[in-house]
């Protein structure tokens, strides 16, 4: 019988991971878990302890393996892992990512420096390689060569999203992955942080991925897995 190993299983743990980046104790993060049922006082005691917020709210309320996972099943008939070239656009805590890398494919992040810095640790405790590219890059070197794009809960963030998705055709990206965005609706684009100027683009997104791929519906009917035609 297999002992387990306790020490690798904690760095694992969204809490351990949290608890070594921030170098507090573990309770310091239980506590922030239970906050995480108020959202605003989540922000509070983040912002109090110096922590990024998203982060702290992303690694203890939310997670993407079973998306991921749903994607995957899709395609695993259509690949070869150990070539397959996955990049997690707007990664923050890069569930997709994570996933993709445990698989044995080949894992590229993209997003700001303050997030890249979580993943490197993150990835590293288990092992696992990862490629960091930090905002800004040049998209059409950032797209070139990828297998699969995730834009998970992003593309509403950015002020081109038409953009982005048109580079990623250009580069004959051959899945992509968009979840909520381009299927927002008025109340969605009323939270904080989704631009106008994406949900006017979302009718020219759409248009473009119906052009030029196959959609595949996913767990939830606003994610969908596009396949190149």
């Amino acid at each position: 019988m297999s002992v387990p190993n306790t020490f690798r299983d904690y760095r694992r743990s969204r809490v351990g991971v949290l608890a070594d980046y921030y170098r507090v104790p573990i309770v310091t993060i239980l506590v922030l878990r239970i906050a995480t049922r108020y959202k605003k006082l989540c922000k509070y005691l983040s912002c109090a302890c110096h922590f990024n917020p998203h982060i702290i709210r992303t690694m203890l309320v939310y997670t993407r393996y079973l998306q991921a996972e749903e994607i995957y099943k899709k395609i695993f008939l259509d690949i070869d892992i150990k070539t397959f070239q996955v990049l997690d656009f707007g990664a923050l805590v890069s569930d997709y990512g994570i996933y993709f890398a445990r698989q044995g494919a080949q894992v590229t992040t993209y997003d700001y420096p303050k997030y890249t810095d979580f993943l490197k640790l993150r990835f590293g405790y288990e092992g696992l390689r990862v490629t960091t590219k930090e905002v800004p890059t040049d998209y059409s070197s950032l797209f070139k060569g990828k297998d699969l794009v995730i834009f998970s809960e992003v593309l509403e963030h950015v002020d081109n999203p038409l953009e982005i998705l048109q580079v990623c055709v250009d580069k004959k990206v051959k899945y992509i992955f968009t979840s909520c965005f381009p299927y927002g609706n008025d109340v969605y684009y009323n939270y904080n942080g989704h631009k106008k100027t994406a949900q006017l683009q979302q009718s020219a997104c759409k248009d473009l991925l119906v052009y030029n791929y196959t959609s595949i519906p996913t767990l939830r009917e606003s994610e969908v897995l596009w396949k190149r035609k």
